[in-house]
């Protein structure tokens, strides 16, 4: 397990073309992740599927990024550079791509908007990733979180969510399974 290099000759097998929505920390155009497993199993048995949240759904997403950040600093301009306490609205609180299985489950990314400093963004204005249980319990995963892939890698019948994970010198991946009460991790550091 890790990052593997290719040393023998010949194609490898790549997705779409290069895009920067796939770089790491060291930035560039690079291809998109695939998975690669010991046996063929791929098939996605709950159906994981990018769906728009309703509006219930947001504003619950919403109350849970301000429990997780109840105060959050920003700077008034990149030149003056001084984080100071921010007063923020919902409608700053940006909902990415959210997904949902066919069993009721939704994950989404939630981060505030208008970063004003001149440093690399952190905490409420990176990616927070949620997962929202059929029974609206809301479960929060983690940050620098973005999807590559869901499918039944473990062939048991349940749809393992496979991220990719991302942030300041830092990378890897990150398996959650058994309805986001366990999960595995790899990570690497750039230096």
């Amino acid at each position: 397990m890790g990052q593997q290099e290719i040393v023998s000759p010949g194609r490898v097998p790549t997705i779409g073309e290069r895009s920067e929505d796939f770089a790491d920390w060291g930035g560039g155009s690079v291809y998109r992740p695939l998975v690669a497993n010991s046996q063929p199993y791929f098939n996605d048995p709950e159906s994981w599927r990018p769906v728009p949240p309703a509006a219930d759904l947001a504003a619950l997403l919403r109350k849970q990024f301000r429990e997780k950040f109840p105060k959050i600093e920003n700077c008034k301009n990149p030149e003056e550079n001084t984080p100071k306490p921010w007063a923020y609205h919902d409608r700053e609180i940006e909902i990415g791509k959210t997904y949902s299985s066919r069993n009721g489950w939704w994950i989404s990314p939630l981060r505030m908007s208008d970063y004003r400093c001149d440093a690399p963004s952190e905490g409420p204005f990176n990616y927070q990733w949620f997962a929202i249980s059929p029974t609206r319990e809301v479960k929060f995963l983690r940050e620098g979180l973005w999807l590559v892939d869901a499918g039944d890698f473990g062939n048991d019948g349940k749809t393992e969510l496979l991220f990719s994970v991302g942030g300041y010198d830092l990378g890897g991946y990150e398996l959650f399974y058994d309805d986001f009460k366990k999960h595995v991790e790899f990570e690497f550091h750039y230096h």
